[in-house]
């Protein structure tokens, strides 16, 4: 299952450009996110801006959850891929230690993303 959000589509109307500028070499929390969204968007209420993000972070995290990937074109992929068991060590002790098959998450950034960290 992949899900793709591009162009002029939902995500799009709601996003825009988000006013980066004040966050550089900052964070940003996901209030900070849904902050600009209800700015950006002043005929809507602040906390349907807030409900719009929840349910776009939830429905990505499901998504990812069920082996799926999602793509946010121009943005980037995340997916999951599943690590194998192996044998660690623990490195105060040097005792190995078993290390269960694990999931992680993958982010690979699009073609946008980079060409924006790197003009």
């Amino acid at each position: 299952m992949c899900f793709a959000l591009k162009g002029k589509g939902f995500l799009s109307f709601f996003v825009g450009q988000f006013p980066f500028n004040n966050v550089v070499g900052k964070g940003m929390l996901k209030s900070d996110i849904g902050q600009i969204l209800a700015d950006k968007h002043p005929q809507f209420p602040s906390h349907l801006m807030k409900q719009v993000l929840d349910s776009l972070i939830d429905d990505i995290s499901k998504a990812i959850q069920d082996g799926g990937r999602v793509e946010i074109r121009g943005f980037g992929t995340f997916s999951s891929r599943t690590l194998n068991a192996k044998v660690g060590r623990n490195p105060k002790s040097g005792i190995s230690v078993p290390v269960g098959e694990r999931v992680k998450i993958h982010f690979k950034p699009g073609k946008g993303l980079k060409n924006k960290l790197n003009p």
